[in-house]
């Protein structure tokens, strides 16, 4: 699996509201990778081949065109061969400002089919530019033309993107200190989240913690305890179980052997370039 992020400086209103945008590609065998949560929801085009998502004891086919994230818990996806999808990312606050829906409609980890949330002929002409994009500048230019005439400026709230904010880059990871900083009620604040985050502000904590714990190696029992506190959690038991609860698997399990760390990908990590001597085709 090719896995290729796309710059988009150039354009300001991408600049402002996404994450990030890549492009993955399979040549001539299958891969099957397995996804942590990591906060984030985007929109995925495949303009090839075909994915399917392990739900159960069988394999869904995903749509050519969705809403994707907020997942919950790790999930295994299968892409054939010849596979090419390209994926904007959002930090869910932004995505709201695109849709009519309450976020609380994408959440779990749902992967749903974008014809049912825009202008199926919008989608149609976004679908059919990236499949002809040979370039990133056409893929850039359709993408920013469609969220140009998909955007609801009016529904913008400051507080809410204040709060995220302090989750995501400030790691303030208390949900009292967070509504008391912006002055809502911690009732209020969960609220805003179902609505327009689409994952409670604990949910989202919790992610941010785990995520962040990933992006680290330990050596021993002793670090792991150092790594629970330095993640934001008062003790070990508490991360233990989050860890769990998310990924399949204790820490211990996790962090001792460095092929299965492999097999859960992390966007930060695929952002950082670490993963492509590591990926696996399967």
């Amino acid at each position: 699996m090719k896995y290729r992020n796309i710059a988009f400086d150039d354009f300001p209103l991408l600049r402002q509201f996404v994450s990030f945008i890549y492009e993955i590609k399979t040549l001539d065998n299958e891969c099957t990778y397995r996804t942590i949560p990591n906060g984030k929801i985007g929109i995925s085009i495949i303009t090839d081949g075909n994915a399917h998502i392990l739900r159960g004891n069988s394999w869904d086919q995903i749509p050519g065109a969705t809403i994707y994230g907020l997942t919950r818990q790790t999930q295994l996806i299968k892409l054939s061969r010849q596979f090419r999808e390209i994926a904007i990312g959002f930090n869910p606050v932004f995505l709201q400002l695109f849709v009519d829906e309450s976020m609380s409609c994408f959440s779990g980890g749902k992967t749903i089919d974008i014809r049912s949330v825009f202008d199926n002929r919008e989608v149609s002409d976004l679908t059919e530019k990236m499949h002809a994009a040979d370039s990133d500048q056409p893929i850039l230019l359709a993408l920013a033309s469609f969220l140009n005439g998909q955007l609801k400026p009016e529904k913008e709230n400051k507080s809410l993107f204040s709060a995220l904010s302090m989750i995501t880059n400030e790691k303030n990871y208390t949900v009292h200190d967070v509504s008391h900083r912006i002055n809502v009620s911690t009732t209020t604040l969960r609220n805003l989240f179902r609505d327009f985050v689409g994952i409670s502000p604990k949910g989202l904590i919790r992610t941010m913690r785990i995520t962040e714990a990933l992006n680290y190696r330990i050596a021993s029992d002793e670090n792991l305890t150092d790594l629970a506190y330095r993640s934001g959690y008062f003790d070990q038991s508490h991360f233990i179980h989050d860890f769990k609860e998310v990924l399949g698997i204790t820490p211990k399990q996790y962090y001792k052997n460095k092929d299965l760390a492999f097999d859960f990908y992390n966007f930060g990590r695929w952002t950082s370039g670490s993963f492509d001597a590591k990926s696996k085709n399967k």
